[in-house]
């Protein structure tokens, strides 16, 4: 579940993980208008646009290396601070959930 802010538009503009005074609206992960936001084509600056894919595939790839590390015992997940233990679990729960929706559909 995401809460969204949303434009005068009503465009998704913000995307949170928990309720704020100005995203309050609750939505599944998979709802049009979050997948919308997230898509590129949402991102008409050029610029904006690889920014946001670089840090993406970023983020993929450092997810990607905090798992390597705990799997060969180099890292214990609780060795990290509360904080981060949270969005790493938090974030795998929702890729698991896409992926989840990926298999279904293929």
């Amino acid at each position: 579940m995401f809460y969204v802010e949303r434009d005068a538009d009503d465009n998704v503009i913000g995307l949170f993980l928990k309720p704020t005074a100005s995203a309050a609206e609750a939505l599944s992960f998979d709802h049009p208008d979050i997948l919308a936001f997230l898509s590129p084509e949402h991102h008409q600056d050029d610029d904006a646009q690889d920014l946001l894919l670089s840090d993406l595939s970023m983020a993929r790839v450092i997810e990607d290396l905090i798992e390597i590390l705990i799997n060969k015992n180099v890292l214990m997940l609780t060795e990290l601070p509360e904080a981060a233990q949270t969005k790493i679990l938090t974030r795998k729960s929702i890729r698991d959930k896409f992926a989840k929706v990926r298999d279904d559909l293929t």
